[in-house]
């Protein structure tokens, strides 16, 4: 006959420690899991969590992590698109008058590509007069 022993360790909530809860990034979190943690970016973040979240530069654990500005870094968006920087991230979207998928190419109407500034249509018609 033979006995089993069980030994029972409690978690330790790393997280709660600051110097640890510290090595996660800018916009990540620290989540405790049983004997250990992880650090998880933030929704709408990727990365490690412990270098980097993308959309953020410089070094998290000297000076901290700054927005990087994607419009300025080349055209991250389509054709005739805008592209607005976001804190962490960036936005294209088609200007007014123009229709498509901002990240490929953005289409206007002729009156647009013209630089013509209003289009109207009108219609000459009389009524009530016998012909």
């Amino acid at each position: 006959m033979h006995s089993t022993i069980f030994f029972f360790v409690p978690d330790i909530d790393e997280c709660a420690d600051p110097a640890i809860a510290s090595r996660c990034v800018e916009n990540a979190e620290c989540c405790n899991l049983p004997a250990h943690f992880l650090c998880k970016c933030s929704p709408g973040f990727t990365g490690d969590g412990e270098v980097q979240c993308v959309g953020f530069e410089g070094d998290p654990y000297t000076h901290g992590c700054l927005d990087m500005d994607e419009c300025s870094r080349g055209q991250p968006c389509g054709r005739d698109a805008i592209c607005s920087n976001l804190e962490g991230s960036f936005r294209c979207a088609c200007p007014p008058g123009f229709i498509g998928d901002p990240m490929s190419e953005c289409t206007g109407t002729s009156c647009m590509r013209t630089h013509i500034t209003s289009c109207t249509y009108s219609v000459n018609s009389t009524f009530g007069t016998n012909m």
